[in-house]
């Protein structure tokens, strides 16, 4: 009896374990980022647009039809079937802080040949970044204008940037500005700061990171 017993609390012991994991699963930025992308994948527009942030769609312009335009020029203008093609995680991959995670690559190809989509990139394959940020609620939403912003950089501006020189970065962000402009982004999410609280990274999305480079579009100066 008393083995019987032991056995039982191991066994309840290791259910609640799995129950908390499986619900761990259910509520983080993995999960949601997996949902994100699946929904692009499938040119789901209404899936998309229910993950993407409540602050964007407020304050950025962020509709249904923006996001439909931006995913168009982006992806779906170049095949008609597309897919995440999986590539390894690197160090700038996961959590930034407690309330946000990023994927710093992700790869899209043609889901009919498995073969990335060609870019101007460094790498000659087109990738984005996905970023999550936790509401106040506990929700996690991914940053569609990060999104856009970054596929941007990436495939844009960045391999345009023969010169590192202030004029020339400065030159760059305005053209990324026009171009989110004319999908009708009115600003992207800046890259937040993050403060330490009793330990814990926290990103302030009211407040943006330290840049060096804005004191000159802020003040008008030249560099």
């Amino acid at each position: 009896m008393r083995r019987w017993l032991c056995g039982g609390a191991i066994l309840m012991l290791l259910l609640i374990a799995g129950v908390r994991r499986w619900l761990v699963y259910l509520s983080s930025p993995q999960r949601v980022a997996r949902q994100f992308l699946a929904a692009i994948e499938r040119k789901d527009v209404d899936g998309v647009y229910a993950l993407t942030m409540e602050k964007e769609k407020r304050e950025m312009g962020v509709t249904k039809e923006v996001i439909s335009r931006v995913l168009h020029d982006i992806l779906y203008r170049r095949v008609s079937h597309i897919k995440v093609i999986p590539t390894p995680l690197t160090e700038f991959d996961g959590p930034r802080a407690d309330n946000w995670y990023r994927l710093q690559h992700v790869t899209w190809g043609d889901a009919s040949t498995d073969k990335p989509l060609p870019s101007k990139s460094e790498n000659g394959m087109l990738r984005i970044s996905v970023d999550l940020f936790r509401s106040p609620e506990g929700r996690w939403e991914v940053s569609f204008t990060c999104l856009a912003s970054s596929y941007i950089i990436k495939n844009i501006t960045k391999p345009m940037l023969e010169k590192p020189t202030v004029q020339n970065v400065l030159m760059l962000r305005r053209y990324r500005r026009a171009l989110l402009q004319q999908w009708g982004i009115k600003t992207d999410l800046p890259e937040p700061a993050i403060v330490i609280d009793k330990g814990h990274r926290i990103a302030l999305l009211g407040t943006k990171a330290y840049d060096p480079l804005s004191r000159y579009e802020e003040g008008g100066r030249r560099p």
